[in-house]
C-alpha cells in the first residue's frame, strides 16, 4: 500500500495519521528522495501567481536550482501557510 492509498483511513471525517502503520517512515523516505542534495537557489514569498490561495500569500517559498519549490503548511490538507522553526542564531527561532 502506498501513501496515497491511505486517504480512505479517516476518523470523524479527517485522516488519522496515527492509525497508518509506518506513516512517519514513509514520509521521511519521501522527503529524503526529493530533498537530499538539492541546492537552494532563491527564497521568496508566495504570491497570488503561485496558485496556492490567498491564505498562503506571504509564506516563505524555498526555490531549488532545478525550479522546484517547497512551502510550509500548518497541516497536511494545506490549510494556510506556516513558519519554520530554526537553529540559526541570528534568525531567531522562526523564519
Amino acid at each position: 500500500m502506498n501513501i496515497y492509498e491511505y486517504s480512505n483511513t479517516k476518523t470523524n471525517g479527517e485522516i488519522n495519521m496515527e492509525t497508518i502503520e509506518d506513516y512517519s517512515e514513509t514520509f521521511r523516505k519521501k522527503a529524503y528522495v526529493h530533498l537530499k542534495g538539492r541546492t537552494i537557489a532563491d527564497v521568496q514569498r508566495v504570491t497570488e501567481h503561485d496558485g496556492l490561495g490567498s491564505e498562503f500569500e506571504g509564506t516563505l517559498k524555498i526555490i531549488f536550482s532545478d525550479g522546484h519549490w517547497i512551502v510550509p503548511s500548518v497541516d497536511t490538507e494545506g490549510n494556510d501557510g506556516g513558519v519554520l522553526f530554526t537553529t540559526f542564531e541570528k534568525a531567531g527561532t522562526l523564519l
